[in-house]
């Protein structure tokens, strides 16, 4: 995993870690390169905790040997495995590995709403694994679906950190700065660049919503447009001059302060930090009906889910919230009151540090 900002999980990574560092736990944060904010690693050193840099990419036997190598530098009492990067010998390979060398809490977080179907080995190493933690109903349902039934499965959702509220002082600060008028709807979304994170669907579903009204603007937060091709593929459909392309910012959420109805266009999505800022903040959401989604965000209550991979229907979703400014307004509201009772960070680790028993 590589870690390009100061994001949602990171900030929960870090409160993670001084949680667990008031229990008497030092935190070590396996990474493949060093991540990208400062401010990060500076509030992990001023917890005491570590990031250590290691490529664990290739084959099984430099796996294996990767493993070996990071467990004895760092002597751990307790392994959690969040991202496996590509590599599918990891998570295979790790819990068999820490046995050996006398590590008996292995715990594997899957983030993924699809999972291939397990070979009986596969099925057997899974069970060596103290617990098998799915972000969402919809993670944990696609692991078991994959055949296996070890029984040491549960779901936990991730949450939000910080006090997140919407400020009307940010609103007109990052509008001025965007130069986007008071008077015009913006759309938001945060998101990586990735095939994955559908962006170019909502730039197809931009396409239509601006047919219809000229005095939209779209945000997209965390992608480089020096780098990616989505604005070429902007500027080919004829939408670039409505976008503002944010790029990579560490607490990208606060950007969302100048935004009327947050989107999430995933083609898959486990569970969406994303969306729990978004809703933290009293935006509406619209968003396709994939994996973990539906769990945050409840149809026609906090939000519009519609087909996946549909532009057109995410269009039509989008121009029914703005045409309607008091369902724009209950939806946020809803959505508020549902990331207070079930997404809110600091319940969140608490949770999860009891399922980790680290007390």
């Amino acid at each position: 995993m590589h870690s390009t900002k100061y994001g949602g999980l990171e900030h929960y990574f870090s409160y993670m870690a001084k949680k667990a560092a008031e229990n008497g736990w030092l935190s070590i944060y396996q990474y493949k390169s060093n991540p990208d904010s400062s401010k990060y690693i500076n509030d992990l050193k001023k917890i005491g905790s570590k990031v250590v840099t290691l490529d664990m990419s290739g084959g099984r036997f430099k796996t294996a040997c990767d493993i070996i190598k990071l467990l004895i530098l760092t002597r751990p009492k307790l392994i959690m495995l969040h991202f496996q990067g590509g590599n599918d010998h990891l998570p295979m390979v790790l819990p068999f590995l820490a046995k050996i060398l006398g590590i008996t809490r292995v715990y594997r977080m899957i983030h993924m709403d699809y999972m291939p179907i397990l070979s009986h080995r596969q099925k057997e190493i899974f069970k060596m694994y103290t617990k098998i933690i799915g972000v969402s109903k919809a993670a944990t349902k696609s692991f078991l679906s994959s055949g296996y039934s070890g029984g040491n499965c549960c779901t936990h959702y991730l949450g939000v950190m910080g006090n997140r509220n919407k400020s009307a002082m940010l609103r007109k600060q990052f509008r001025s700065y965007f130069k986007i008028p008071s008077s015009s709807i913006v759309l938001g979304t945060l998101v990586f660049d990735s095939h994955i994170k559908g962006v170019d669907l909502l730039l197809e579903a931009f396409k239509e919503v601006c047919d219809k009204n000229n005095n939209i603007h779209l945000l997209i937060i965390g992608i480089n447009p020096e780098e990616s091709k989505l604005p070429e593929l902007a500027k080919n459909i004829g939408v670039e001059k409505n976008i503002h392309w944010a790029g990579i910012q560490d607490d990208g959420w606060k950007l969302l302060n100048i935004v009327d109805v947050y989107i999430q266009p995933s083609r898959r999505e486990a569970i969406g930090l994303a969306i729990m800022e978004a809703i933290a903040l009293e935006l509406p959401v619209v968003a396709y009906n994939v994996g973990g989604i539906p769990e945050i965000v409840d149809d026609m209550v906090t939000g519009i889910l519609v087909e996946p991979e549909n532009p057109s229907a995410l269009a039509k979703a989008i121009v029914k919230l703005i045409e309607n400014p008091d369902l724009m307004k209950e939806f946020g509201k809803k959505g508020r009151a549902k990331y207070i009772s079930s997404f809110d960070g600091v319940s969140s680790v608490k949770n999860l540090l009891d399922i980790l028993e680290i007390q």
